[in-house]
């Protein structure tokens, strides 16, 4: 692998344009620009491909859209699709309903260390400020403190506090618990790490709790967990709750990988490599 960048953002999908074109604006205007966005696409049409193209004009060569068939809810996969392409040995995760602010990718960057597993929180919207916002193509990214202060009150946002906190975290190193707390929404580690663990268990389909799983191995394999600061907290627009009819069995297999604390994914399609000790 050639490393260009300094990080890789990695922004999964499916058949929400209007989401993915917020979020790809909150990338836009970060404060740096030596990362590179990887929009890995669970098989969406033609209105997602636009909504990328669309983006394109800013990002040029940093911006890469890697699709992959619709055979049902696969984002494992997809996400493992955006491993492959990575073009810097830092991957960060983020949901393409889940807008960033200016200091998003600096703030995982500044985080990033050693053996380390960085996850980052996130705020949710009201029904009706989100649908209102993409309706009207409102930046959300360059929302103000005092404006989302007052979102708050008018309970159009769940909470503010993780975005009030200036620079690190207290406490913010945990190990080897806390893998409930880590959602792929928001997350960071290596690429050697994510080689080393297989990625994401692409054998998790559905409601699956891949991102636990991920979290699990992680620390299995001696992964500290780091609770980011809070410039890196993102907006999490609101959605449809997806189908949990498959949730129980995947909850099952999930504590069944902690109880055996397994390390590699069953199911990956990533290059295998030959783990180091990370104890």
């Amino acid at each position: 692998m050639t490393e260009i960048y300094k990080a890789s953002v990695i922004v999964s999908t499916y058949e929400r344009p209007d989401a993915l074109r917020a979020v790809l604006a909150g990338l836009a205007s970060q404060m740096r620009t030596d990362f590179e966005v990887i929009v890995v696409d669970d098989g969406s049409g033609i209105l997602t491909k636009d909504a990328v193209e669309e983006s394109r004009a800013f990002f040029g060569d940093r911006l890469v859209h890697a699709w992959q068939a619709d055979d049902g809810c696969r984002v494992a996969a997809a996400r493992n699709l955006g491993i492959v392409q990575m073009r810097s040995s830092y991957a960060i995760f983020l949901d393409g309903d889940c807008v960033p602010r200016q200091g998003f990718v600096d703030g995982h960057l500044r985080d990033a260390a050693p053996k380390t597993l960085v996850r980052g929180s996130r705020v949710l919207l009201s029904q009706v400020i989100t649908e209102k916002s993409l309706a009207e193509q409102n930046p959300i990214h360059r929302w103000n403190m005092i404006g989302m202060i007052r979102r708050r009150l008018l309970k159009q946002m769940n909470r503010v506090f993780p975005m009030l906190i200036p620079g690190p975290a207290i406490g913010r190193d945990s190990r080897p618990i806390h893998w409930r707390s880590v959602r792929s929404c928001n997350c960071a580690l290596w690429r050697e790490d994510l080689l080393a663990l297989g990625g994401f268990d692409e054998s998790s389909v559905g409601w699956a709790h891949e991102d636990s799983d991920l979290a699990i191995r992680a620390i299995s394999f001696g992964l500290r967990v780091r609770r980011a600061r809070s410039a890196t907290c993102v907006l999490h627009l609101w959605h449809r709750e997806r189908s949990r009819s498959d949730g129980g069995a995947n909850w099952d297999r999930l504590l069944q990988v902690e109880r055996e604390r397994r390390t590699v994914a069953l199911k990956t399609s990533l290059p295998s490599v030959t783990p180091k000790n990370h104890a």
